[in-house]
């Protein structure tokens, strides 16, 4: 049972799929903005970023979506047609279907990296940006999590490697030793709530494979070679980034981000790694809140 009550859920027609949305009101308050949430994964859906709920604030809407090959959504049969350009199709698609003409839009992840690529062609009506524990270039991704990998103990780094080179990183050793060494550290340092265990169990592995690749330490999917570093600056909207220390998305990733765009805001949680709004909701969800206000107030300062 999903920690949050939707006001009104349904689907929308997309591209001849149904991609599936739910808020947590009908109507915002006048003066502020919905908060449209974009998950990552790519194909982790909606659950993972249900405390997201509280960024209604009581006063405005906050829209979840599954993407498609995931949650609630459809999930086509042909993992051919997951690309980038999808998902970015997606996004407007939910925009125009529920009327988020103007609309705060809050990435998590590689929803993060979405968002970005979303708002350098459709900068219409973005009223802000939040991207958290995110990234501009699929490279420095990669490179910041084979740089975790090596500070493992050489013994976990050895299993690894052996079912790596073997094909087998299904198998159970090689799954415990990934969940408590990285994943423990780097992804989630709380025991997993509810929430993000149904996220996991309703996973889409065929749009993960399709996007991604097979491997966490190898992407040979859609995101390979993606980056948009060198357009950044184009970006000329209110913008939060977001990390925590520890983040499987190393920091340098969401200070690069910071830095590429005029007057970006960037707040590091300390005590975090790749879901701050489970680990410190409280700061995470005050820290959101206060710049929604200030761009809602226009007293925002590029």
């Amino acid at each position: 049972m999903q920690d949050w009550q939707a006001d009104r859920e349904g689907t929308i027609d997309f591209s001849g799929f149904h991609t599936w949305y739910g808020m947590t009101r009908t109507e915002d308050a006048p003066g502020t903005f919905p908060v449209l949430v974009v998950h990552g994964g790519p194909g982790m859906p909606h659950d993972a970023l249900e405390p997201l709920a509280a960024l209604s604030g009581s006063v405005r809407r906050v829209v979840f979506y599954d993407q498609l090959g995931c949650g609630r959504s459809d999930r086509p049969a042909d993992p051919s047609i997951y690309t980038i350009a999808l998902f970015v199709r997606e996004l407007q698609a939910v925009r125009d279907a529920l009327g988020l003409t103007r609309v705060h839009v809050y990435g998590h992840s590689f929803g993060g990296a979405l968002a970005l690529q979303y708002a350098l062609t459709h900068p219409e009506g973005l009223e802000s940006l939040i991207i958290a524990d995110s990234f501009a270039t699929a490279d420095g991704w990669l490179d910041g999590a084979r740089q975790l990998r090596r500070q493992l103990p050489a013994d976990v780094q050895a299993l690894l490697d052996q079912h790596e080179a073997a094909g087998t990183t299904g198998d159970p050793a090689y799954q415990a030793a990934f969940a408590q060494h990285y994943l423990g550290v780097h992804c989630c340092r709380v025991p997993l709530p509810g929430h993000l265990q149904r996220a996991f169990a309703g996973s889409g592995a065929e749009v993960y494979r399709a996007m991604y690749g097979p491997q966490w330490f190898r992407m040979t999917g859609q995101y390979t070679g993606w980056t948009v570093v060198d357009r950044l600056p184009e970006l000329q909207v209110p913008t939060l980034v977001l990390a925590g220390r520890y983040d499987q998305c190393v920091p340098a990733l969401s200070e690069q981000i910071a830095a590429g765009i005029p007057g970006a805001e960037l707040r590091i949680f300390e005590h975090s790694s790749h879901v701050p709004f489970v680990e410190e909701p409280q700061a995470h969800h005050q820290a959101v809140l206060e710049f929604l206000q200030r761009v809602e107030r226009g007293a925002h300062h590029a």
